[in-house]
């Protein structure tokens, strides 16, 4: 009985916090939200002195926060593409105010009704519209045509592996953006959920499993997550790669390791601790994961190299990375904007916790932009590749729909 109250107690303290976002919402507020995997308590930060985010890179762990960042960078936007850094900037949302499940009892939930937000300027006003991905959506044998052409790209030797994706553009229905939130918080009890929301810059939510780089006082975590399977109720799934994964998918998987590897090995002089690769949940979904650490007490210069160093790995860009990002980049059709670039909370004592943004959706007025990918090497089938981008869209369209 005691465990039913506190369940309800739980729902109660959600409900506080949904609607102080909602308030955020109408009043053009910024703020992010988060629920770190196998953690029950729900992260709240808002920045009320003014509604613009928007950061330079050299700022990037200056302050505490949350911070959002794009898959691609200035010096590979080239003319071949309509991409604009400015659809994407890098964004942080201060923690000015921040409160969590654990504490919206003793927490004053009625702090916006005394604030006089009319005054807020919004000096960025985002030029992209969502229905412009209808033009560059993929249909199944146009991707396939794309992955045989990316295939023939690596046979020639010239790249190694490539993750190619596509976006799905899809009209939002009865659910409230708030609704969809909780939703993801209770389809994914194991992942990172978050929900970030710059005033007409973005608004993007999702649940990652992968972490970029983590730092906890001098420890450092990061892991490698690369090959994809689809769980099968009835079977579950064994941690034994032997039993689950064909070779494609162990090299994919191996790839990427071996690029987390020498990165590490490049920024610290001391011992690497490196798991086992085992199959990792998410969703409904299964991945080969690795897992990394390290201690160091590393520069601030360190951190910002490795994670340009880290950003993007194999596993969401390719290898070579330079090479297969500037394919990325002529090859598809749209924008990435955040999808498969980075975000998570900076702390004030400089810790933070970076996940790469895969999972994930950007929410507009009507719609919902959903991106997936898949990672392509030269064992690659193209049918294969599209089923698993379909099998990748499964979970977060049963959320919306």
């Amino acid at each position: 009985m005691e465990k039913e109250d506190n369940s309800i107690n739980f729902k109660e303290k959600k409900k506080i916090i949904f609607k102080i976002l909602n308030k955020c919402i109408n009043n053009k507020i910024p703020f992010y939200i988060y629920r770190k995997s196998e953690n029950k308590n729900i992260i709240c930060g808002i920045q009320i002195s003014s509604p613009n985010c928007i950061i330079e890179e050299s700022e990037l762990t200056k302050e505490s926060g949350f911070i959002i960042s794009p898959f691609y960078k200035k010096n590979i936007l080239n003319s071949k593409n309509n991409y604009s850094l400015k659809d994407a900037p890098l964004l942080l949302i201060k923690d000015e105010k921040c409160f969590n499940s654990d504490n919206i009892d003793s927490f004053d939930s009625h702090f916006l009704d005394k604030i006089d937000f009319s005054k807020n300027k919004l000096f960025y006003i985002k030029d992209n519209s969502p229905k412009e991905f209808i033009k560059v959506a993929y249909e199944k044998e146009e991707y396939k045509k794309t992955i045989q052409e990316t295939i023939d790209k690596i046979n020639s030797g010239d790249l190694n592996k490539v993750v190619i994706s596509k976006s799905v553009l899809i009209p939002k229905r009865e659910k409230n953006d708030i609704e969809i939130f909780d939703s993801l918080l209770n389809t994914y009890p194991n992942e990172f959920v978050f929900w970030v929301y710059a005033p007409n810059i973005t608004s993007w939510m999702g649940a990652s499993p992968e972490v970029l780089l983590s730092k906890d006082k001098i420890t450092y975590k990061t892991m490698s997550l690369a090959g994809t399977q689809k769980i099968i109720t009835s079977k579950g799934y064994s941690e034994e790669l032997s039993e689950t994964w064909n070779k494609k998918e162990i090299i994919e998987q191996d790839i990427v390791s071996k690029y987390i590897r020498n990165a590490l090995q490049k920024t610290t002089k001391n011992p690497i601790e490196e798991s086992l690769p085992s199959s990792k949940k998410a969703g409904n979904l299964i991945h080969i994961c690795t897992n990394f650490t390290f201690k160091d007490k590393l520069s601030m210069e360190s951190i910002h190299n490795l994670i340009q160093t880290l950003h993007p790995t194999p596993a969401l860009c390719g290898f070579p990375k330079d090479k297969a990002r500037e394919y990325i980049v002529v090859t598809e059709k749209h924008n990435r904007l955040y999808y498969s670039g980075f975000l998570g909370p900076i702390y004030k004592d400089s810790s933070f916790d970076f996940f790469v943004n895969l999972r994930s959706m950007e929410i507009f007025d009507d719609y919902f932009l959903l991106f997936v990918g898949g990672g392509i090497t030269n064992d690659s089938i193209p049918e294969d590749e599209w089923n698993e981008t379909e099998a990748k869209l499964q979970t977060l369209l049963k959320i919306i729909s």
